[in-house]
């Protein structure tokens, strides 16, 4: 990815929540809130958007092939754990906030809380691993695979190609790509 792009990226993801009057910095509850997702936006499953490869069929027709597969993600998110507060760990596996922490949750650092973009993403073409990926299983420098309660999210149904997020932005930035070996 070039460094205009990534800019560009971050600059927009900024430019989002400062449009989207997102509260979320001002709240100050140890949990997350699933509630402060400010974007709603309708949705439409006629627009096919390639992403890495793979076709992602749903989403807003006015999002880039980026913002599909986040909306994408986001939809299997809500599809998994509701109305649930959702964490993500160090090495990006997404959990039930209070299931991963229990009743004595600790510093934010350990559990950091997902704040959604869409509020109504729904539908997603994504879907859950039926098993965990073995040992030997690369995806290169900087991808690190997307997981959701230990398992990888793929991104097609022959189970193929897998999301990831790119370690090398500071954003958070998917993709779908086959491991490397």
């Amino acid at each position: 990815m070039s460094a205009v792009r990534a800019r560009c990226l971050l600059l927009c993801s900024v430019a989002l929540l400062l449009l989207s009057s997102c509260d979320s910095a001002a709240k100050t509850a140890s949990a997350p809130t699933s509630s402060s997702a400010p974007v709603t936006l309708p949705k439409s499953a006629t627009t096919l958007a390639v992403t890495s490869g793979v076709r992602v069929r749903n989403g807003p027709p006015r999002l880039s092939d980026e913002g599909r597969l986040l909306w994408n993600f986001e939809a299997l998110l809500h599809a998994t754990f509701g109305n649930a507060d959702v964490t993500a760990d160090a090495d990006f596996n997404f959990s039930n906030y209070y299931a991963a922490c229990g009743i004595k949750c600790g510093p934010s650092a350990e559990h950091s809380g997902y704040v959604y973009t869409f509020k109504n993403a729904s539908d997603s073409v994504l879907h859950i691993a039926g098993k965990p990926f073995g040992p030997d299983v690369v995806f290169g420098a900087h991808p690190i695979p997307v997981l959701i309660k230990g398992l990888p999210v793929a991104c097609n149904a022959a189970e193929t190609k897998f999301l990831i997020r790119y370690g090398d932005t500071v954003s958070f930035t998917l993709g779908c790509v086959a491991p490397a070996n």
